[in-house]
């Protein structure tokens, strides 16, 4: 929902409020230049879309501790929200699209 809002208001004074999502932000991010790990991080919608700057933080933590990080750009929404509205096989397929996301990274 969150990238179909950015597409809404894109060229708009309304954008000017949408801050920028950890996927547009990732390719920027610095990595380490001889890592000891390669993680995966998954962000789910929230930290993706709502508040980018805790996973920021998080990738930062990781960066100097040695980790480089992927993002896979498949991932979505953890699928808690269809959960908890009752859409079980909903949230079962979008864990499902996660996992085949992750599955095509090389990580640790």
């Amino acid at each position: 929902m969150a990238l179909r809002l950015k597409e809404l208001f894109r060229g708009t004074e309304e954008s000017n409020y949408l801050s920028p999502t950890l996927r547009d932000r990732f390719p920027e991010l610095p990595q380490p230049v001889a890592p000891r790990l390669r993680v995966g991080l998954f962000s789910g919608c929230v930290q993706d879309f709502v508040y980018p700057e805790q996973m920021e933080a998080a990738f930062q933590l990781l960066a100097e501790n040695g980790c480089a990080m992927s993002f896979p750009m498949a991932q979505s929404c953890c699928g808690l929200p269809l959960q908890m509205m009752g859409e079980a096989k909903t949230s079962r397929d979008v864990a499902l699209q996660n996992l085949r996301a992750f599955e095509k990274e090389n990580v640790d």
